[in-house]
């Protein structure tokens, strides 16, 4: 089960990009954004530096949890949008 301080938000930037990105929070700040401008099967990943400028410090387990349900609610958001 995931962590619940972690979140998954999927949405657009249409100024800036042309497909659905999801958004992985942790503790309501973000820590990665996933794009899928060159496919869904050509993910790129952006980290993001804490506002504080201290290190992220969480269970690998559960981060790599998160980011498998951010991977999945795009492709389900999607699938539904097509």
């Amino acid at each position: 089960m995931m962590d619940s301080d972690f979140k998954v938000v999927i949405a657009s930037d249409v100024e800036l990009l042309e497909e659905l990105y999801a958004e992985l929070q942790y503790k309501q700040e973000a820590v990665v954004v996933i794009t899928q401008e060159e496919g869904f099967e050509s993910l790129d990943v952006e980290l993001w530096p804490r506002r504080d400028a201290k290190p992220w410090k969480f269970k690998l387990k559960d981060f790599e949890q998160a980011m498998e349900m951010a991977k999945k609610r795009l492709w389900e958001f999607r699938r539904n949008s097509e």
